[in-house]
């Protein structure tokens, strides 16, 4: 099993009271995949939090000794952080990440919420996989290619699916399902046409059910599943860029 370098636990950065922003990262994977969609906010002057999330970024074995409410509740502190220090908080993430993100805006006043590369649920292999490996407590390796691409593009994470880890994630999309209805803050998703993993339906579930009045999802003809190193990535930040700025207008 891989061994992803350690991350700093808490990347905070103190800005303007005006807006805060609190951006998560995907499963197995760590802050290597948010930082750079929080950077440009950091660099504006917001107040922006960027954690790691219980069990990424260490050891496999660290994943598996957590659940989908650990992951939600560090997402939750951080949520607390920011409603401290500043007027707005709005609430992102990339993949699980966004996840995460529309749980806590189904759960939390927040005043916008954005996700990169987020489907409505899990492809029935994966969800189906879940279920099995979660009952045996099996590590699934990932495949030759999804290695690849990560090497490629540069980010860094596990080289394996922990079987309960899995299991967790699924009850995850589950959870954020039945709050969906309770969205009403503004929503911004962005979806790549090559991701295999969003299928272009499953992304057009969550307008159908969240009570947002403005509710978009922006489609990427270049683009797979990490949107923040995909051909269409500076395309991406500059209409999350604009989805923010109408925040705080």
């Amino acid at each position: 099993m891989q061994r992803s370098r350690t991350k700093t636990e808490t990347n905070r950065f103190t800005g303007s009271s005006e807006l805060g922003i609190l951006v998560l990262h995907g499963f197995t994977s760590n802050t290597d995949e948010s930082l750079p969609i929080a950077q440009p906010f950091i660099d504006k002057g917001f107040s922006v939090s960027v954690p790691l999330l219980p069990g990424h970024g260490t050891d496999p074995r660290d994943l598996v000794r957590t659940s989908w409410k650990d992951w939600v509740s560090a997402a939750q502190n951080e949520i607390q952080w920011l409603k401290s220090r500043t007027d707005k908080v709005v609430v992102g993430g990339s993949s699980m990440g966004g996840v995460i993100s529309l749980y806590l805006a189904g759960t939390n006043e927040v005043d916008g919420v954005f996700t990169l590369g987020t489907p409505y649920k899990l492809p029935k292999w994966m969800e189906l996989g879940a279920r099995l490996y979660g009952l045996f407590r099996r590590h699934v390796k990932k495949d030759e290619e999804t290695l690849n691409y990560y090497r490629r593009v540069g980010l860094t994470s596990y080289d394996v699916y922990p079987g309960p880890a899995l299991k967790e994630l699924a009850n995850l999309f589950v959870a954020m399902r039945k709050v969906l209805p309770n969205i009403s803050a503004p929503y911004s998703g962005h979806v790549g046409l090559r991701d295999s993993l969003v299928l272009k339906g499953e992304a057009n579930k969550i307008l159908t059910v969240i009570k947002s009045r403005i509710a978009t999802i922006t489609y990427y003809k270049r683009s797979s599943h990490i949107l923040i190193k995909e051909p269409d990535a500076e395309l991406v930040m500059q209409n999350v860029d604009q989805f923010l700025s109408s925040i705080i207008e």
